[in-house]
Formats: C-alpha cells, sequence, structure tokens
C-alpha cells in the first residue's frame, strides 16, 4: 500500500509543479490526472479486496 501512495504523491506532483521550456510543457497535466485517477482506483480496489478477506475469514 505504501508504494501505491508513493505513486499518488508522484501523480499530484506532476499535477501541480509545472515544467516548461521555452513554452513547451514538459510534463502535461492530464498525465498527473491519468496518475492520480488510477493510483484512487486501485487503492479503492485494494480496500475492497481487503474488505472482502476479513469478512470471509
Amino acid at each position: 500500500m505504501r508504494i501505491h501512495f508513493s505513486q499518488l504523491f508522484w501523480g499530484l506532483l506532476l499535477f501541480i509543479l509545472d515544467f516548461s521550456i521555452n513554452g513547451i510543457d514538459l510534463f502535461a497535466d492530464g498525465i498527473g490526472y491519468l496518475i492520480v485517477a488510477i493510483l484512487v482506483l486501485l487503492v479503492i480496489i485494494l480496500r475492497l479486496i481487503h474488505r472482502v478477506k476479513t469478512e470471509l475469514a
């Protein structure tokens, strides 16, 4: 789970920071949005799997 939150941090960092050279955006905000969305969904799925495992045990 720690790895997923680390990746979520990097996705948010790409979204917040704006790296550009001569007006060309090196990291598009869409990439940051996509990383954050995928990792939030992954965390939700992992929590659901954990909940099902604890209920079945």
